[in-house]
């Protein structure tokens, strides 16, 4: 089985509850994706059993693992996401006083394409949001990105995607990077200031690369929403992004992809 996305839900306290009680929260919740076909609590294998506090879930051929700890996310995790979290400025103090975690992770026997890459990331965000129903959650660390999200963004995201929507900021990280005139190719304009480009973490797992987002002289929050559009576009159209690429938000904004090495690994980097 394959699994390239994990989510660890930050609780206040350690706890449990069981994968049925999950199972049922999501198809109150989530219909669409939860009750066809019929979920199931799957038998957990006798060479992992009493090993690991760990529970499966089976949704088809689609298999969620649920796995309870009770001792916080590794600090050095968190202290790395908490840094990375730029619109979360309260991270650190509300991650500083969770006292267990669950993990969750879905698979498929083979991911075969960048729409499987998404059901698997939409499938581990329903269930981490249902168990965050359930639990006295406070965030979600969302492995591939290397960011923490606020409990409510997070279910808000979860939300949106009932209306078919992908929650990249949930899967996506961003990094603003200071660009330099030689890359931006004209006077800095109003601002004064270096223009400002977004390294992603997290697209590696969907398209087999990260992306650069050339630096605009736009200001941080506008940026982060043209490339949260940009990325939600590669995502969409399956991940065919030529190096140079220009992705058109809107009539007058324009997002710039800058060179990325397909064969380059999750934390690949380039440009200043």
């Amino acid at each position: 089985m394959e699994s390239p996305f994990k989510a660890m839900v930050a609780l206040k306290q350690p706890g449990r509850i069981e994968a049925r009680s999950v199972i049922e929260r999501m198809k109150d919740r989530f219909p669409a994706f939860a009750s066809h076909p019929e979920p199931r609590v799957i038998d957990v294998p006798e060479d992992v059993r009493g090993r690991h506090d760990v529970q499966y879930m089976g949704f088809g051929n689609l298999v969620i693992e649920l796995l309870f700890l009770d001792r916080p996310i590794l600090n050095a995790m968190v202290e790395d996401a908490v840094e990375r979290s730029i619109f979360w400025p309260e991270a650190a103090d509300i991650m500083a006083g969770h006292g267990g975690h669950a993990m969750l992770s879905a698979a498929l026997p083979k991911i075969e394409s960048g729409k499987d890459a998404v059901l698997l990331a939409a499938a581990t965000t329903f269930a981490s949001a249902a168990l965050a129903d359930l639990m006295p959650a406070v965030g979600v660390l969302w492995r591939e990105s290397g960011s923490v999200i606020e409990i409510g963004h997070f279910q808000a995201g979860a939300e949106q995607m009932k209306a078919g929507d992908i929650p990249v900021n949930l899967w996506v990280g961003f990094q603003p990077i200071r660009g330099q005139e030689a890359w931006y190719g004209r006077k800095t304009g109003t601002t004064n200031t270096p223009p400002i480009g977004i390294l992603t973490t997290g697209m590696y797992p969907f398209i087999q690369r990260e992306v650069d987002f050339l630096p605009v002289d736009r200001k941080l929050g506008d940026i982060a929403l043209y490339t949260d559009i940009a990325c939600r576009n590669i995502l969409v159209r399956g991940g065919e992004v030529p190096d140079g690429d220009v992705i058109k938000v809107n009539s007058r904004n324009r997002s710039g992809c800058g060179p990325c090495r397909k064969d380059s690994g999750p934390d690949c980097r380039s440009g200043p």
